[in-house]
């Protein structure tokens, strides 16, 4: 599983799209989708900041594995992070149960 540095990730406005550094593609939602396919990417789950679990694509059982998780022990910063060519959002559990992207960053290729 691969972390990227917090420089790497740029703070954004909360509930507003995510636009990419690709200007061909389609800006990403800033709620957390039911799945997560970044076709050449990764996802990744993460507690404090501290890899949990992560793979290529996130299904929507996956997804709602991870937010149990979440939910179940709200005391801690969930996030996910989801990389792909050109685009990377990271979605941040709030505590009204939530997944909001508060970040984006540059991607890959």
């Amino acid at each position: 599983m691969v972390t990227a540095s917090e420089e790497y990730w740029q703070p954004i406005t909360l509930d507003n799209a995510v636009r990419s550094t690709c200007l061909n593609c389609p800006p990403k939602p800033s709620m957390m989708p039911r799945w997560l396919d970044p076709g050449f990417g990764f996802v990744e789950l993460l507690c404090d900041g501290k890899p949990i679990a992560g793979g290529e694509r996130a299904s929507v059982r996956t997804i709602v594995k991870w937010r149990g998780m979440a939910h179940a022990d709200p005391d801690h910063e969930w996030c996910v992070e989801y990389e792909a060519p050109m685009t990377a959002v990271r979605y941040t559990r709030q505590p009204n149960g939530r997944w909001i992207a508060t970040h984006r960053g540059m991607g890959f290729a």
